[in-house]
């Protein structure tokens, strides 16, 4: 069943709010936007149509290593891979190859990319932030080196920034050009920065204002060497992106964690979701938008173009996919479908108009005439793409495109290879069809059968019309309750069914509310003298003779079609839980995450400090004495529930360090493999 959730726009160029020039003086809120309070009904799914993006989905690692943090450039991919040590990997799209960037014995880290220039941490001796050419390929060099902590690197032509540890109780964002030999801050700041992007000219980062309880959004003009202040809030706003004129980030005003975007030309800010569940990490290049957003199991990447604007579904699996990221037409993100963490990419591709399937037919529930008022649909990969309501008993649709109407399927580019298939009250009917290209007008007869089917009655004997052997090519019939059920033509002269080798067997199918009913013939258009007593399935032989009188026409009447009602299938659910830091000096503010399969409505979190338990599904929680922590989540339904205790998960020691980037992580696979490690900023 689609989630009942709630967008707030998309809509770039309507409902746009100015920033007012929203400089670190300015303390007036930079968007308004509906509150949780507010009526929204207008934002339902059922107002707003997702379809699946144009283009193809391609899953680059197979095995069962782990691997996370995807980047891209639009012709390279690279990532985290993990086996013993955490290495970077890059993927050449065009010449289909992986390759190891630097094979080092140290850890490499936070990878990033722009135009064939990869840069990522690497943690050996000393923290170092490194870069090499990826066309053509050359070896790493150093970029910087700390006897601290540097880490989030982010590229753009040959700069260069990153977020730097001093030894303070804060981290700062510095800047260098590649082959440049200084390196410093763009702000000096006593506050905490972190998860720095760069555009051109433009470097935007997170930002723990001093006496605030969340991250706020600023940008940085390199060229003016102007820093401006883009959100003012309480609550968090962390995970910046951008590119050309557009910052993006993920906002948790108001206890939701939606997506937002700033027009730096424009100097407005815009919802991108206004939800009821979590939209998290995203990513901008040029007018497209990435992000994920928790479905029904799991996180699912979905994608806005707001030179629509419209919004498209891009991929949906069991498991998680996060960290999405997007370069032109390449979205490349973590998925968890398959029980590990790999990492697949969709190319989008230009869209293809097809034209619709216009179904008309026949349409008969338990082999009666399908009854006035009856309604079909057709879906596609569950989704229903049309509905018809039956006006004329047994038949659906008009032949005529010009007078009357028909069961119209809308197709894309996505649908090819797919089928099409047929529903009445939750019941599927035969046959499906494939999806090849363009529709147009199709006959498609449609059964229904919602009784239980038993294996076909098989009949075979000899047939007689006025004591004459019936000559081949003529068609006996078989009716239940007056209706045609099966027809068989002879080929071989006073005999039917499989008599003889390759003849053909008379099948008449049967279901259960057929036990006890009598089936009648016709041989032509006379009633045969014979009838069958319907008792079991089975082979059986019947001779049919018929006298020269017309067979009466069988009356068509409709019968009452038996009740079906689905059952509910109970609901399953399955703990995980992810946490962001896991270790560092007290006090540690740790962001925590549900990632639970299933559809949970209760959450109990037990934080292991003696601290109150916490009833929200993402609770942040500060553990204010060293020491190690066993974590406790408790999840639940109306059908389900299910518990994960993971002894010593949280590790607080004695010395302060900067707090962290609040980021939801997915939770490794439990399958043979190395841990994944979480680097804090200091090096322990």
């Amino acid at each position: 069943m689609n989630p009942k959730w709630y967008v707030f726009s998309i809509l770039l160029f309507l409902c746009l709010v100015s920033t007012g020039n929203a400089t670190t003086e300015d303390l007036t809120p930079i968007a308004v936007f509906p509150s949780v309070n507010d009526s929204i009904d207008e934002f339902s799914a059922e107002s707003v149509t997702i379809s699946q993006a144009f283009g193809f989905e391609e899953q680059l690692t197979t095995d069962s290593l782990y691997r996370e943090y995807p980047k891209t450039d639009g012709t390279h991919i690279i990532w985290v891979e993990w086996d013993v040590t955490s290495k970077i990997w890059y993927y050449d799209i065009a010449s289909g190859s992986q390759n190891l960037i630097s094979n080092t014995g140290n850890n490499q880290n936070y990878p990033e990319i722009h135009n064939g220039i990869a840069v990522w941490q690497e943690r050996g001796e000393k923290r170092s932030i490194m870069s090499a050419s990826l066309s053509p390929h050359v070896d790493p060099r150093m970029v910087y080196t700390s006897d601290t902590t540097a880490i989030n690197p982010a590229v753009y032509g040959d700069r260069v920034v990153w977020e730097e540890y001093g030894g303070n109780d804060y981290t700062n964002i510095f800047y260098k050009r590649i082959g440049d030999s200084s390196a410093g801050p763009l702000s000096k700041s006593q506050n905490t920065q972190s998860n720095p992007r760069i555009y051109g000219d433009y470097v935007v980062w997170q930002e723990l204002d001093s006496g605030s309880d969340g991250w706020n959004i600023y940008l940085f003009n390199l060229q003016t060497e102007q820093k401006k202040q883009l959100t003012r809030d309480r609550a968090a706003q962390i995970n910046p992106d951008i590119s050309e004129n557009l910052v993006v980030w993920e906002d948790h005003r108001d206890g939701l964690s939606n997506i937002m975007v700033y027009d730096i030309e424009r100097d407005v800010t815009t919802a991108v979701t206004f939800d009821r569940v979590s939209n998290v990490l995203p990513a901008v290049s040029k007018n497209i938008i990435v992000w994920s957003r928790m479905g029904d199991n799991g996180y699912d990447i979905y994608m806005v173009n707001l030179a629509g604007p419209t919004t498209y579904l891009v991929a949906q699996a069991p498991g998680d996919q996060l960290h999405a990221d997007i370069e032109t037409d390449i979205i490349v993100w973590q998925d968890t479908r398959f029980g590990g963490s790999n990492i697949f990419y969709y190319k989008l591709e230009p869209e293809t108009k097809f034209i619709p399937y216009l179904f008309f037919g026949s349409a008969t529930i338990n082999f009666q005439p399908a009854p006035v008022g009856s309604v079909i649909e057709a879906r596609i990969d569950g989704v229903t793409r049309g509905t018809i309501t039956i006006t004329e008993a047994g038949q659906y649709g008009s032949s005529s495109q010009s007078f009357g109407t028909q069961l119209t399927v809308p197709i894309t580019q996505q649908d090819l290879g797919k089928s099409i298939t047929f529903w009445c009250d939750g019941v599927e009917g035969l046959p499906r069809i494939q999806i090849s290209g363009s529709g147009g007008l199709v006959e498609w007869p449609l059964e229904f059968t919602y009784a239980e089917r038993f294996s076909e009655i098989t009949l075979r004997g000899t047939a007689r019309v006025n004591g004459m052997e019936a000559p081949a090519g003529t068609v006996i019939s078989a009716f239940i309750d007056g209706v045609p059920r099966s027809q068989y033509t002879i080929s071989e002269a006073g005999h039917y069914g499989s008599l003889f080798p390759g003849d053909l067997e008379f099948l008449i199918p049967i279901t259960e509310l057929d036990l006890g009913k009598v089936i009648t013939f016709s041989i032509g258009d006379i009633r045969a003298d014979q009838s069958f007593f319907v008792q079991a399935s089975g082979s059986f032989v019947l001779d049919l003779t018929a006298t020269t009188h017309p067979v009466p026409t069988p009356t068509l009447t409709p019968h009452p079609i038996p009740t079906w009602t689905p059952q509910p299938t109970p609901g399953g659910l399955m703990a995980y839980i992810d946490a962001t830091p896991r270790s560092g000096p007290a006090p540690l503010t740790v962001q925590f995450v549900d990632l639970s399969i299933g559809n949970p409505t209760l959450w109990v979190w037990d934080f292991g400090d003696g601290s109150p338990q916490s009833l929200e599904p993402y609770p942040v929680h500060t553990f204010t004495n060293p020491g190690t922590y066993t974590v406790t989540l408790e999840i639940a339904n109306s059908e389900s529930f299910d518990a994960i205790t993971i002894p010593q998960y949280i590790t607080v020691l004695g010395q302060p360090v900067p707090t962290p980037t609040l980021t939801p992580q997915p939770t490794p696979s439990p399958a043979p493999g190395p841990i994944p490690l979480d680097f804090p900023l200091d090096d322990s």
